[in-house]
């Protein structure tokens, strides 16, 4: 029963420390950017070109103190939304960027 406690006391203690790890990471705002892109996508037969949202090479946050900012020349979102369409009659779920571009320091993903 001591053996039982004391594993449900640590594992209690790491969640606790696990929420406040990530709560401060949240507050600091480090975030990766996202982009828009098209593609043709094949279900049951049909076929449906979408714009859908992908992981964009930049960070809202420094990897490294000398990181000097970048700026593209293609909008970037922090947001992305689920979504869904009928492609051949059968149900397809996809990322769709929303919101206003991010116009904020951007640094590059280079080197990582």
């Amino acid at each position: 029963m001591k053996k039982a406690r004391i594993f449900l006391g640590v594992t209690a203690f790491f969640l606790v420390v696990n929420f406040l790890l990530a709560y401060k990471v949240a507050s600091y705002n480090l975030n990766n950017l996202y982009l828009t892109t098209t593609g043709i996508f094949y279900s049951n037969g049909a076929t449906l070109q979408l714009r859908y949202a992908t992981l964009a090479p930049y960070r809202t946050f420094q990897t490294d103190p000398t990181q000097l900012s970048v700026h593209p020349t293609i909008p970037l979102f922090l947001d992305v939304t689920l979504t869904t369409t009928t492609i051949g009659g059968g149900g397809f779920t996809y990322t769709v960027t929303n919101g206003i571009s991010w116009n904020l320091p951007i640094y590059a993903d280079e080197d990582q």
